[in-house]
């Protein structure tokens, strides 16, 4: 049977089961599942597609698939389906006896578009179609904080107006650097803190957002680190990443002026 003909009697076969009632006994049954999701956390509505996955071809589990018996091979054919109506994947010709597990390819070409993606498949065999339930997943393009840039970090009350002398170092130790907390800040989310001069920081630590997304968020600058680079200007900014992938752009820079050698000052006979 040409793919061509296929299209047109699923099509006029879903609309039909828009508003017929399949017996249970004769349904498709168990929803197909891309493999290797991001397991759902406690506030996000289902498991998630990994930004580096997004857009390719993604492969998906099918399981306990149900037909009629007596049917011959070339006899049923599948398909995968977004939202219940739109084709998704090539026409499929289902082995006879189906396994009891097999794969899919859910095309990459329907794996970019933000949102809630709601995937089942549609068997058709002699004319006649059922669809199979429904399993979800979220496709997120969204870094954290809106995908906009963070606004400055804030250091320790020792430090006024950015500058970090000596005395302050040494009662410092590490600066800790306290980070803004995003108004969608989720469980996973990734800030990274840089530390350097002119046209790039190079990195100094890491702060996870655990189950507690209310707990501050703090950057710690190493002690060495202010040490090694000397004296001057300098400044320090943090990137999101959330644990889909997404990467947002640099905060704004908070400023540092470090004078940690002490000045000397001349005298007059």
């Amino acid at each position: 049977m040409s793919e061509q003909k296929l299209l047109s009697d699923a099509e006029a076969v879903l609309r039909e089961l828009d508003v017929v009632s399949v017996p249970v006994s004769q349904q498709a049954r168990k929803a197909p599942v891309v493999e290797n999701l991001l397991p759902a956390l406690p506030g996000d509505k289902a498991t998630k597609l990994q930004r580096s996955r997004q857009g390719k071809d993604c492969r998906v589990i099918v399981e306990d698939l149900w037909l009629p018996p007596g049917l011959a091979q070339g006899d049923a054919f599948m398909v995968l389906l977004k939202n219940g109506s739109e084709l998704v994947s090539h026409w499929m010709d289902v082995p006879i006896p189906p396994p009891v597990k097999f794969e899919m390819t859910l095309a990459g070409a329907f794996t970019d578009t933000m949102g809630l993606f709601r995937l089942s498949y549609m068997v058709h065999y002699l004319g006649n179609a059922h669809k199979s339930d429904t399993s979800e997943f979220v496709i997120d393009r969204v870094a954290p904080n809106y995908g906009n840039p963070g606004i400055a970090a804030v250091p320790p009350s020792e430090i006024i107006k950015g500058v970090v002398t000596r005395k302050i170092l040494d009662a410092l130790g590490d600066i800790t650097m306290i980070i803004p907390t995003p108004a969608d800040v989720k469980q996973g989310d990734v800030c990274m803190g840089y530390y350097g001069s002119r046209n790039s920081g190079i990195y100094v630590d890491r702060h996870v957002v655990d189950d507690d997304t209310s707990a501050p968020i703090q950057i710690k600058i190493p002690r060495a680190s202010v040490e090694d680079n000397g004296d001057g200007a300098f400044f320090f900014y943090y990137i999101y990443e959330d644990r889909v992938g997404n990467v947002g752009p640099s905060s704004r820079l908070f400023q540092f002026e470090i004078q940690l050698t002490p000045v000397s000052v001349d005298t007059v006979d």
